[in-house]
C-alpha cells in the first residue's frame, strides 16, 4: 500500500512530465487528477463549513445568546 504522500509526489512528478512533453492523458491519469481536484474541493468545503460554524458561534455569544 502506498502512503498519500508518495501517490501525491507521484501525481506531481506526472502533472511536471505533462509540462514538458505533449503526452496524450491516460485515462488512469486523468481519474487521479480528477480525484485530486475533488478531494481538494471536499477538503475546501470541510474548511468553510468549520469557519462558519466558529463565526456562528462568536455571533451568538456577541448578541447575548449561549448556545446549549
Amino acid at each position: 500500500a502506498r502512503s498519500k504522500d508518495d501517490m501525491q509526489r507521484e501525481l506531481e512528478e506526472m502533472k511536471a512530465g505533462f509540462e514538458h512533453t505533449p503526452l496524450e492523458m491516460t485515462p488512469e491519469l486523468e481519474k487521479l487528477l480528477h480525484q485530486d481536484i475533488k478531494e481538494k474541493g471536499k477538503k475546501e468545503k470541510k474548511r468553510a463549513a468549520e469557519m462558519l460554524s466558529v463565526l456562528a458561534k462568536h455571533n451568538f455569544y456577541a448578541n447575548g445568546i449561549t448556545p446549549v
